[in-house]
């Protein structure tokens, strides 16, 4: 589903020069490459509903009356904040993107905001009238500040590095993504830059390795990957680079590096 909906954000807004099923196909690989992304955990169910919110984010663009479609923005983040809490910063992210494409408004960020609230007003009615108290769960999710990745070993030691060389990779590309792109393409394309950095940013200070984070940062890394694969002009180099990642991931899932690389 979440391949289906980047494809769909990427021929729809023309982030990519042609019609392309590459950054979904990207995102699979990328997403099945860590065993915690294998299963249905909150961060997937989460990213359903900002893919939702980047895609009511990017219909904005010059149009003149988009009250509902802010008040969309700040409600499906509500959703995917109260299914992971770490993901509250994505408030900022929404109100720069709207900076990005549009002169925002005052009263836009107060629409964006009343969203985000009526989220969390109607969730938590819901809870006072059960009785119910749900704060020991979330406490887990709420990232700490802390330098613990510098004691990562084996497989998390080895995913961070690919991370942060990924990051500069499509970093240092920049102009390869915008070259030839409509102005709409080019705001939208810098919205998920900087989806990417605050991404990147958050793993490094988070007191662990944290894969919520990483699944994030997934999808706008998938984008971009799938854009550098449609500018390989010698099909047989897509292929295999297709086959090597299929064949890493293989390796991966099945245990065949456990020698080498201590989960």
């Amino acid at each position: 589903i979440h391949a289906l909906m980047i494809n769909r954000m990427v021929i729809k807004h023309r982030l990519a020069s042609i019609i392309t099923l590459f950054p979904g196909l990207i995102y699979v690989i990328a997403v099945s490459f860590l065993p915690s992304f294998t299963f249905l955990s909150p961060a997937l169910i989460a990213n359903t509903f900002v893919l939702m919110a980047l895609s009511q984010l990017f219909t904005i663009y010059k149009k003149p009356h988009v009250a509902g479609r802010i008040f969309n923005v700040g409600l499906l983040l509500g959703i995917s904040i109260l299914i992971l809490p770490s993901y509250i910063y994505l408030i900022i992210i929404t109100l720069i993107g709207q900076y990005i494409l549009r002169s925002i408004k005052g009263n836009e960020i107060f629409q964006h905001i009343i969203g985000v609230l009526v989220t969390f007003f109607l969730f938590y009615s819901v809870l006072y009238l059960l009785d119910f108290n749900i704060k020991n769960e979330y406490e887990k999710y709420i990232p700490t500040v802390n330098f613990k990745i510098i004691d990562l070993k084996g497989f998390g030691l080895y995913t961070l590095i690919a991370t942060i060389f990924s990051a500069f990779f499509v970093l240092f590309n920049y102009s390869k993504y915008t070259i030839r792109k409509s102005i709409q393409a080019h705001k939208k394309i810098d919205i998920l830059y900087v989806l990417m950095l605050v991404s990147v940013l958050l793993i490094l200070l988070d007191k662990n390795f944290s894969s919520s984070q990483a699944l994030l940062y997934v999808i706008p890394l998938s984008v971009f990957i799938g854009i550098n694969f449609i500018n390989i002009k010698n099909h047989m180099i897509q292929e295999l680079l297709h086959l090597a990642a299929l064949g890493l991931l293989f390796a991966l899932q099945f245990g065949w590096l456990q020698s080498g690389i201590h989960f």
